[in-house]
């Protein structure tokens, strides 16, 4: 299972030319939670999570079948970057009818919780990993329950939210 897991994250890696990817369908901002792990009332402040969705693939047909959500979970850097240098999953959408969705990790990019004091001391006690598996845990979520998503391929998963792909 490891071995098909890195085998697919290496492959979504495979670049077309940027001229090939298309432009993102929409760019959206999610209203992401600050900190997933605490009750805080600063807790359940928020910000805008930076989203490229390109749905001209996505069988969403009346008949009732929904196609998979392809994500890619953003890397540190502007999710611009990432999208339009991942070729692989432009190429096999069209045969899964799947619906692809980037995701900017927080502090990169535009995904910044506290603007330009983001890197400050205090503004940087939010910057982890678990937060930001968090983040793509909710925003997963938020697709499968807006979207009627019932498949979630991403290659990047940990045990946590193992249950939001399967």
């Amino acid at each position: 299972m490891y071995t098909l897991l890195l085998l697919s994250s290496l492959l979504l890696l495979l670049p077309l030319s940027s001229s090939e990817v298309p432009k993102p369908t929409s760019v959206l901002q999610y209203p992401q939670i600050l900190d997933h792990y605490s009750y805080s009332p600063e807790a359940s402040q928020t910000f805008s999570q930076r989203l490229y969705e390109y749905n001209k693939y996505w069988d969403c047909s009346p008949n009732g079948t929904v196609g998979p959500l392809f994500v890619y979970t953003g890397n540190e850097g502007p999710i611009d970057s990432f999208y339009y240098n991942t070729g692989f999953m432009f190429e096999i959408a069209p045969d899964f009818g799947a619906l692809i969705l980037f995701i900017e990790h927080r502090y990169y990019g535009e995904s910044l919780p506290f603007g330009s004091e983001s890197f400050t001391p205090e503004g940087l006690r939010y910057l982890s990993s678990t937060q930001a598996t968090a983040d793509f845990a909710e925003v997963i979520n938020h697709y499968k329950k807006t979207k009627g998503i019932t498949q979630v391929t991403n290659a990047l998963t940990t045990t946590r939210h193992l249950h939001l792909v399967l």
